[in-house]
């Protein structure tokens, strides 16, 4: 009798055993990509809140991070492949660029929506792609103008309003015999230098191609006085040597060393300074761009998240969006990156991290009316596809190192523009 009672006892602890791995197997899971930068506060947040959901709802979360300057590699190595990835992060155009491999968010997007209204419109510009939401908005980030309120107050000059004064300031701070360049900016395959030359080409009346973006119409008068400008500029001796190489990380040092005067840039540099130069900090001013022909012009940067087809769980990695994204998580959020990433509606404008620092308010006044890449055409796979080959910024490399003139070399980035588009 003993003897049957101990074996029918082990016999319970195996079927438990047995019973607890068969739920342990069947846990759902949810891996998630993200990236690094400059604020490890941020991203602990976001990794912080994803596990606490991940708890209450007995799934298992997997946060990945990658360094930024290796994210969109990763991103595109994991898409061809198919890798066990369910949502990551996606900036810009490349919702447009990856539309075929994304999940339709807009039933996330619209309850958003009737919490926080309505998003800026160079949010949903690069979220809502071809008439449906493959992103849901996160944040933006927002280049803006820094100057150097010493240099500017001891050559007698104000900043600068327009593009013609932009030139002119240039040259009356430029000290290139003590090492300090009047502007420094990238003409190269980066994404500040691609922003900026952006941002001069709009200012001047450049489009890329007609409202609905069936016709290609870069090639017009505008554009050449756009880049005509940028070269007659970087010919005057304003810019450093070397723009056609920089990187993104190239006018941060420079700014940091004391090097430049004036620079187009995210917040990145003016959250950095906190810690290695904090008198540079407090000598540092934000501007909105520079008037050009056609009006202030700025492309703003959109971050979303994405979930992709393949995954095996997307009403639990939706509902995993919709807590990250929860009013009190985005505060948290906004708080701890100290202003550099920023809203996407005018909704929490009023968070003291943005109302109570002026030069950061300078920069989420120009939220309203920035646009994406493409504009005033559609942000589609043509004009991610545009973006992503650095084909505005490739213009100059081509004029300044290979002797192309502005006409042969806008001619040439024309046709490489309408090949892309004609694929689509």
């Amino acid at each position: 009798m003993k003897k049957n009672i101990i074996i029918l006892f082990l016999i319970c602890i195996m079927i438990l055993l047995v019973s607890t791995c068969s739920l342990a197997a069947e846990k759902p899971k949810i891996s998630v990509l993200y990236f690094i930068n400059y604020l490890p506060q941020s991203v602990a947040v976001i990794e912080n809140r994803a596990m606490e959901w991940g708890e209450k709802n007995g799934v298992e979360v997997v946060f990945n991070k990658v360094v930024e300057k290796d994210y969109d590699l990763k991103v595109a190595s994991m898409i061809e492949s198919k890798g066990d990835i369910d949502i990551c992060v996606l900036r810009c155009s490349f919702p447009a660029l990856y539309k075929d491999a994304l999940l339709d968010v807009g039933d996330v997007v619209g309850e958003l929506i009737k919490r926080d209204g309505e998003f800026y419109p160079a949010t949903k510009e690069q979220a809502y792609i071809e008439g449906q939401w493959v992103s849901v908005p996160f944040y933006t980030v927002a280049q803006t103008m820094y100057y150097r309120k010493d240099l500017l107050k001891a050559a007698g000059q104000k900043v600068p309003e327009t593009y013609a004064d932009l030139a002119k300031v240039g040259l009356a701070i430029n000290q290139p015999e003590k090492g300090i360049f009047g502007i420094g900016t990238g003409l190269s395959r980066s994404m500040d230098g691609q922003n900026f030359v952006n941002d001069v080409l709009w200012s001047f009346g450049s489009k890329m191609t007609t409202e609905d973006g069936k016709t290609v119409t870069f090639n017009s008068p505008e554009t050449l006085a756009g880049i005509k400008y940028i070269i007659d500029l970087y010919n005057s001796g304003v810019m450093p040597p070397g723009v056609t190489g920089w990187d993104d990380s190239t006018n941060n040092k420079a700014w940091t060393a004391g090097t430049l005067g004036i620079i187009n840039n995210a917040p990145s540099i003016y959250w950095t300074l906190k810690e290695s130069a904090p008198e540079l900090r407090e000598n540092t001013g934000f501007a909105q761009f520079p008037k050009g022909p056609a009006g202030r012009m700025v492309i703003t940067e959109g971050y979303g998240f994405s979930i992709f087809k393949w995954t095996k769980n997307p009403d639990l990695a939706k509902d995993l969006l919709s807590y990250i994204l929860s009013e009190d998580v985005l505060k948290e959020f906004y708080v701890a990156s100290e202003g550099f990433n920023m809203p996407t509606n005018s909704h929490y404008l009023d968070m003291p991290v943005y109302s109570n620092d002026p030069n950061l308010k300078v920069i989420v006044d120009s939220l309203p009316f920035g646009h994406a890449f493409g504009w005033p055409g559609p942000v589609n796979r043509a004009a991610a596809e545009v973006w992503a080959k650095y084909i505005l910024v490739d213009i100059f490399t081509r004029i300044l190192l290979d002797d192309l003139t502005p006409e042969e070399a806008l001619q040439e980035a024309t046709k490489k523009i309408e090949d892309i588009y004609a694929q689509y």
